[in-house]
């Protein structure tokens, strides 16, 4: 069976041939090839990444905000280690973070950013990420400067768990085309004879 990244496709090419007088002609003659996946990169991804930024940012913030209040309220028994968890936002920012990535690409397979773009992360056999993946994918973005892997045409993150940004188009085409050639293969394994 097929998974994204072989997908057989007819596709066509030029190629120059001599004549029966020797003479370089260009014909076009059809072959078979992978369906090349359209991935969203480099400064394309620095737009969904911004968004989820600040969507991050006013969550730690928020969460900076309140934890005084709970704790003024008698809820913590001690304001000052309420206060430090308030200030040294870094800790509980990460833990924000992975769990507001790994929650949307799990159940949605986007964040906030990449759905008002218009983009999904997609598992290489075609489907949303699992809860295993969207968990790997989070834990990956905490490695030192993982962001500036994005700037290629996929960042560590998509790598190691092997997945792809997609626009919400691609996704759709990727799966008919995947079934289509799925079908196709199961069907020509039907015909062959049995020895």
């Amino acid at each position: 069976m097929f998974d994204i990244t072989n997908i057989p496709q007819r596709r066509t090419r030029t190629r120059e041939v001599k004549d029966a007088t020797g003479k370089r002609v260009r014909t076009k003659e059809d072959y078979w090839g992978v369906r090349p996946v359209k991935v969203i990169t480099g400064f394309e991804r620095f737009s969904h990444f911004f968004v989820d930024a600040l969507i991050l940012s006013v969550l730690n913030s928020g969460i900076g905000m309140v934890l005084p209040i709970i704790s003024a309220s008698g809820v913590h028994e001690s304001y000052s280690v309420t206060m430090a968890l308030a200030y040294t936002i870094t800790p509980t920012g990460w833990l924000i973070a992975f769990a507001f990535y790994s929650f949307f690409e799990w159940k949605f397979a986007s964040t906030p950013g990449k759905m008002i773009f218009g983009r999904v992360v997609m598992m290489k056999k075609g489907t949303p990420p699992d809860p295993q993946t969207a968990l790997t994918r989070s834990l990956i973005r905490f490695i030192p400067f993982e962001a500036f892997s994005c700037f290629s045409d996929r960042g560590w993150h998509d790598r190691f768990t092997d997945t792809v940004v997609v626009s919400k188009k691609e996704r759709d085409e990727i799966l008919v085309a995947l079934a289509d050639a799925n079908q196709k293969a199961s069907e020509h394994a039907t015909q062959q004879p049995q020895s």
